[in-house]
């Protein structure tokens, strides 16, 4: 009943399920997420020192998928949406702890230090995804495709039927549209 995610009709049936998963069906659901942890394992074994903070950050993507579930759009591929989020979750550990470890003495803290950091990224990244759902559907699909999918500006232009430049103004008018939704709900937060 699970999924081995070894090829690209596994990510097909991924795309099967979640759109029952969409629908509400509690068992493809389980049988999605058992079938992603091998995967989401094997993506982000290299990131991390040892078997509990490997074992966090794959809690944290699989919370990232849930809390992402309806932004997927079964029209497109299931693999690159699934691999923005894995991609993001690990960027946002990497970048947690590389800063805390290098602008902290990591012996001299105890560890309760380290838990509002993690919150706090997760909280930040939380409001990013929100954010970006508020975008005009234009800008929403360009960012989804640049920065989610990872995809060039030349490949979001032939996607969405835009001219390069397009892509670009479209693009820096959402990021600006993104610094500011984010500026607001920060400094509402305080």
């Amino acid at each position: 009943m699970d999924v081995d995610l070894g090829d690209r009709s596994s990510f097909d049936r991924c795309a099967r399920l979640m759109v029952c998963v969409q629908s509400g069906d509690a068992d493809s659901y389980r049988v999605l997420l058992r079938s992603l942890v091998p995967y989401i394992r094997r993506m982000v074994r290299g990131h991390h020192r040892d078997q509990n903070s490997l074992d966090d950050l794959i809690q944290e993507i699989l919370i990232s998928i849930h809390r992402a579930l309806a932004t997927y759009d079964f029209r497109r591929p299931f693999k690159p949406w699934l691999d923005a989020i894995i991609r993001y979750r690990v960027i946002d550990s990497l970048r947690t702890r590389k800063l805390y470890e290098k602008h902290l003495g990591l012996d001299d803290l105890p560890d309760e230090t380290f838990i509002q950091p993690e919150v706090a990224s997760s909280d930040l990244h939380d409001k990013l995804m929100s954010a970006i759902l508020t975008l005009p559907e234009k800008q929403k699909l360009v960012v989804e495709h640049l920065k989610l999918e990872g995809m060039s500006v030349k490949e979001t232009a032939l996607k969405t039927r835009m001219s390069e430049a397009a892509v670009r103004v479209t693009a820096h008018r959402a990021y600006l549209a993104l610094k500011k939704r984010l500026a607001e709900v920060t400094a509402y937060d305080e």
